[in-house]
């Protein structure tokens, strides 16, 4: 083990191999506490992976391929991880000391990044919200040789997944099992913070190349320069984030025009959507967002901007361009500032005579950002026998203007006396059995899911590695449910606890179980699963 202050290794000198053309560069490895032949270890990032010679410089191609090095990898990652976080820092984006949580410790628990390269044989990355730490694959087995792709040498990804991990610190709530548009609009944010710190609106040039094609600089496996609407794309998150993050880069074309209103420069147009992007993160009063309430918080993030002398252009000329812009994708026909029904009172003390007389609100986890801060507290719901419930998807936003404080409550859930049922004829052990025999079957699905993907027939390889890839995902997500049943290791989170979840008015025990949250209705026995997990 050496211990260094300052060392430095080489990396792409754009976002990956394709948009590089292959060309590295020699880069400080900031923050840098020390490095080994398992990974490399700082203030920002933590990033292992499987055993390379203990060097920072490496070999970029394992020989005669055009396969990157395991080595190779780990710098890359680490240094795109800590370089983004520090670029975030100098626009006032300081996502580590945002947010006050003490109930359940985030960002205590997210930085420095843990990330794992070449962690699993998967086409695929990801981020787990209850670990709080980046997952990425190689595409192959590579203890056969077979290995075609390592995502975290392709700083798209990498950037990705940590967006999905900065919006999770931030907002833990919208991207949910229970989140209405908060998947797609996960997906929107991972790609429009990639997009907008490289200035590339292509995600990942390298995934063609790993599939056979050629080395095309204009495509990739995602584009956010797009003219998507709601209606013109599927349910599934990724397909749909296309139209978040689409939106997001028309609004930064608006930005660039020439003979517009605005006018900036490239960087500056990006820097602003980023603030923009991060600033809205914080806006949401409700768990289950809409594509209306997407744009109401870009508006309200917006207002904040201007409100501490940040945004540096005319906020209402910048605002009739969101609504415009969110009308043509179908996101939105009006700006409807959240409490304008009535769903805003006073304090805490009011929204808890709305929640009901059972309910409860959780500590405050107070969330600071560009122009003002937020608190949100979580609604639970005590039993005749005292044990308190999560009500799942129940939150309560109080929220600091130049007005006064307000606080939402649209995203509360009324309860009534006499409304729960708090039957419990399923005990926890009985529950951990009913979980063990579910995630069992989950995992022959995937498997014999696995084997159908691969044998059927495509229209186009981008349905077949979407195909792939989705099998892939579910066998691990059903395979660390197993695990994680088995010993009973919930180390990524809390302990299993009562639940009273959308939909129902029995009590249900929650489990999560490291890529998914089962919940186990404690008077039926009714099993429903739910994936923790973004890829």
């Amino acid at each position: 083990m050496v211990n260094f202050i300052q060392q430095v290794a080489r990396v792409w000198v754009r976002e990956n191999m394709v948009s590089s053309r292959g060309e590295v560069a020699e880069r400080g490895l900031e923050d840098l506490d020390r490095y080994d032949e398992v990974g490399l270890f700082g203030g920002r990032a933590a990033v292992d992976g499987p055993k390379a010679e203990a060097g920072i410089i490496c070999e970029v191609f394992q020989p005669g391929k055009k396969v990157t090095t395991n080595c190779f990898d780990k710098a890359q990652l680490y240094h795109n991880l800590t370089s983004i976080q520090k670029y975030l820092d100098g626009l006032g984006i300081k996502i580590y000391r945002s947010v006050d949580d003490p109930s359940s410790g985030k960002t205590m628990n997210a930085f420095p990044v843990r990330a794992h390269a070449n962690a699993t044989s998967d086409l695929n990355a990801w981020y787990s919200p209850q670990d709080m730490d980046l997952t990425f694959g190689t595409s192959g087995a590579m203890s056969k040789g077979k290995d075609k792709w390592h995502l975290a040498s392709d700083n798209d990804v990498s950037s990705h997944e940590f967006g999905h991990l900065a919006l999770d610190v931030i907002n833990p709530v919208i991207g949910s099992g229970w989140s209405g548009e908060g998947g797609a609009i996960h997906e929107g944010f991972a790609d429009a913070l990639a997009a907008m710190y490289f200035n590339d609106a292509e995600m990942s040039e390298d995934f063609l190349v790993a599939m056979g094609g050629e080395p095309n600089e204009g495509a990739g496996l995602r584009t956010v320069d797009n003219n998507l609407k709601l209606s013109k794309v599927s349910t599934e998150s990724h397909d749909r984030g296309r139209v978040y993050s689409g939106f997001l880069w028309s609004i930064r074309k608006e930005l660039l025009r020439q003979d517009g209103p605005f006018n900036l420069a490239e960087k500056d147009a990006s820097d602003m959507v980023l603030k923009i992007l991060f600033n809205h993160a914080y806006m949401y009063t409700v768990s289950t967002p809409s594509s209306q309430d997407f744009v109401n918080a870009i508006v309200a993030g917006i207002d904040a901007l201007a409100a501490a002398g940040r945004l540096g252009v005319d906020a209402q000329a910048l605002k009739e361009v969101v609504l415009t812009e969110a009308g043509y994708r179908e996101l939105s026909k009006a700006v409807v500032v959240p409490g304008d029904n009535g769903e805003c009172v006073e304090n805490f003390d009011k929204a808890k005579e709305l929640a009901g007389p059972r309910s409860v609100f959780g500590s405050a986890r107070v969330q600071k950002y560009i122009g003002g801060a937020t608190d949100v507290r979580q609604q639970y719901y005590r039993t005749d026998k005292g044990y308190m419930a999560k009500v799942i998807g129940g939150i309560a936003v109080a929220r600091t203007s130049v007005d006064g404080v307000k606080v939402y409550t649209s995203g509360l859930r009324p309860i009534t006396g006499g409304q729960i049922d708090e039957t419990v004829n399923i005990s926890l052990a009985k529950a951990y059995e009913m979980m063990g025999v579910d995630a069992g079957k989950k995992l022959q699905q995937a498997n014999s899911g696995y084997f159908t993907a691969t044998q059927m027939t495509y229209k186009t390889k981008a349905e077949y590695i979407q195909a792939v890839k989705t099998a892939q995902m579910d066998y691990r997500i059903a395979e660390r449910a197993i695990q994680r049943l088995q010993t009973r290791s919930f180390t990524g989170g809390p302990r299993p606890e009562l639940a009273i979840i959308p939909g129902s008015n029995n009590l249900h025990y929650e489990v999560k179980v490291g890529l998914g949250i089962y919940y186990v209705n404690a008077a039926t026995g009714d099993v429903i699963f739910k994936k923790d997990v973004f890829i």
